[in-house]
């Protein structure tokens, strides 16, 4: 039900639903409901932050939850939800302003994607990389990023692809007012 929330736009309820299933995960015993809990609170409040309808004091809690979702899935030898949380902390450390950690993060998450062969995943990874470079001011990396999430997302025939070609986008835009300014 949290899911089809999320799918249906009501971010508060998937929230509450996803506590009440970390609640029940824990009552049961069972650190892998209680992790993809976790996890999926975790990006609920991400997604809830970008939307405008949580602010930034709701990144500590958000990050809590994800750091032990984490734990959780190294002690159960998850590689790929580690690779899924160490994205969306790199997503949500990158909201707080550390650029530094996000990129840590999110670098790990891309060669665990990597290894695994798992393509969306280094699509999605290498989208905020890009992102995260492209707000440094890093056009050249952020391009790099940008122009392999488009390839990937091609090949899978995925929607996001529109979301790194904007950006793309106001690269050549940004680079363009720089080379006219003569910088």
């Amino acid at each position: 039900l949290a899911n089809i929330d999320v799918v249906e736009g009501d971010l508060a309820s998937a929230h509450r639903r996803y506590t009440l299933v970390i609640e029940l995960g824990r009552e049961l015993g069972d650190d892998r409901i209680v992790a993809a809990g976790l996890l999926n609170a975790g990006v609920v409040v991400e997604h809830m932050i970008f939307a405008g309808l949580s602010g930034r004091e709701a990144v500590a809690p958000a990050r809590g939850a994800l750091l032990e979702a984490l734990d959780l899935y190294r002690e159960q030898g998850n590689i790929y939800g580690i690779a899924v949380v160490l994205e969306n902390l790199g997503v949500l450390v990158g909201i707080d302003g550390d650029d530094d950690e996000a990129r840590r993060y999110l670098g790990e998450s891309l060669a665990i994607s990597r290894h695994l062969g798992n393509r969306k995943g280094v699509a999605g990874t290498v989208r905020f990389l890009g992102q995260l470079e492209f707000r440094r001011g890093d056009y050249r990396a952020a391009r790099a990023h940008l122009e392999e999430c488009v390839r990937i997302e091609q090949q899978l025939g995925t929607p996001r692809q529109a979301e790194a070609v904007a950006f793309l986008a106001a690269i050549a835009e940004q680079e363009r007012r720089l080379t006219e300014r003569g910088v």
